[in-house]
C-alpha cells in the first residue's frame, strides 16, 4: 500500500481516529490510513468540504447504512461514521 504523508491542511485526528497518511483520493474526497482508538489500522474516508451539501450528506448517510449491513471474511469491517460532521466521514 502506498501511503503519502499528511499535508499541513489534513486533520491529525477525526472521530477518535488518528490519521497517519493519505492512501487515496477522488472527486468526492480523500481516504486516510488511520488508527482506531483501540490501536487497529483503519481506512477513513472523508468527503471534501467543497462538495458537501444536503444531497451529498443524504447519499453519504445512505452509504453508511448499507455498509453497516455488509459483512464477510473478505470485507473490511464498518467501524464508525458521522454523516453530520462538518466534513462527513466513515
Amino acid at each position: 500500500m502506498n501511503v503519502a504523508p499528511l499535508s499541513p491542511e489534513d486533520p491529525a485526528e477525526l472521530g477518535g481516529f488518528e490519521l497517519l497518511g493519505r492512501i487515496g483520493h477522488g472527486g468526492m474526497g480523500l481516504v486516510y490510513l488511520g488508527e482506531s482508538p483501540g490501536g487497529e489500522p483503519a481506512a477513513v474516508k472523508v468527503v471534501k468540504a467543497s462538495v458537501v451539501d444536503s444531497e451529498t450528506r443524504l447519499r453519504f448517510a445512505q452509504e453508511i447504512e448499507v455498509l453497516k449491513t455488509v459483512s464477510g471474511a473478505r470485507v473490511a469491517a464498518f467501524l464508525d461514521a458521522d454523516a453530520d460532521a462538518g466534513q462527513p466521514w466513515l
